[in-house]
């Protein structure tokens, strides 16, 4: 009965450490998401600025090919 016992006792540390470890890696992975949810908020805002930036110069580049394209059209009627 008492080999019993320790038997039992045996594998209800076992679990218990099982489930202290399990606990441990949970919070770390916990905290791990934590982060990347924040880096992945930060690196959106970048994308933003960015989107943003590359926009306002895709546009500028835009309005001087326009005006490039009138002026060759007038140089070209000007050989004409």
């Amino acid at each position: 009965m008492s080999i019993l016992l320790f038997i039992i006792g045996y594998f209800l540390k076992m679990q218990i450490t099982v489930i202290e470890e399990l606990t441990v890696s949970v919070n770390i992975l916990s905290r791990t998401v934590a982060v990347l949810e924040n880096k992945t908020e930060n690196s959106m805002l970048n994308c933003d600025i960015k989107h943003n930036t590359i926009d306002s110069r895709l546009k500028r580049h835009g309005e001087r090919l326009d005006v490039n394209e009138k002026e060759i059209a007038i140089l070209k009627e000007k050989v004409k």
